[in-house]
C-alpha cells in the first residue's frame, strides 16, 4: 500500500507486477473497507488480486507459503 513517500517508490520500482497487484492510494481503500464494515462485513479483503492470493495461499502448505514470503521481502530489504 503506498502509505509514504519511501514505499510508493519502492512499490513503483517493482514495475508492472506491482500495477497489476491493484495497489491503491490508502485513502481509497480505507473508504472501500469503511462503506464495507457499515454494510456489516466482518472480514474484508481489499484488491481482486489480495482475493485471488487469499484463496490460493489457503491451499499452499504454510511452510511454502514462508519460503515464498521470504523471498519476495528478501528481494526488497
Amino acid at each position: 500500500m503506498k502509505t509514504n513517500p519511501a514505499v510508493t517508490q519502492n512499490i513503483e520500482r517493482q514495475g508492472w507486477f506491482a500495477s497489476l497487484c491493484g495497489l491503491l492510494p490508502a485513502e481509497q481503500i480505507a473508504s472501500n473497507i469503511l462503506q464495507k464494515l457499515e454494510k456489516g462485513k466482518r472480514f474484508i479483503v481489499p484488491g481482486l488480486m489480495n482475493k485471488f492470493n487469499w484463496i490460493v495461499m489457503r491451499a499452499v502448505p504454510i511452510p511454502l507459503q514462508l519460503n515464498l514470503g521470504y523471498r519476495i521481502t528478501s528481494k526488497e530489504i
